[in-house]
């Protein structure tokens, strides 16, 4: 849902026109995350870019194609 909000946010629409809840599915994960600690410190990587930064570079890469 944060991700979803932000991309709303950065499309400039309202979340409520495009979130539907369904029923959870059978045997569905309830929470999916990434922890990069590890990569972090064992191979000493660090991200280049913020989430938000690249969901706009990435919405502003598609959306070319509709200008």
């Amino acid at each position: 849902l944060e991700i979803i909000s932000m991309i709303c946010k950065i499309l400039k629409v309202s979340p409520r026109e495009y979130i539907e809840y369904v029923e959870d599915r059978l045997g569905h994960d309830f929470r999916y995350a990434i922890n990069s600690k590890k990569l972090e410190k064992e191979l000493k990587w660090k991200p280049e870019t913020r989430l938000k930064a690249g969901l706009e570079k990435t919405i502003k890469y598609y959306a070319r194609d509709f200008d």
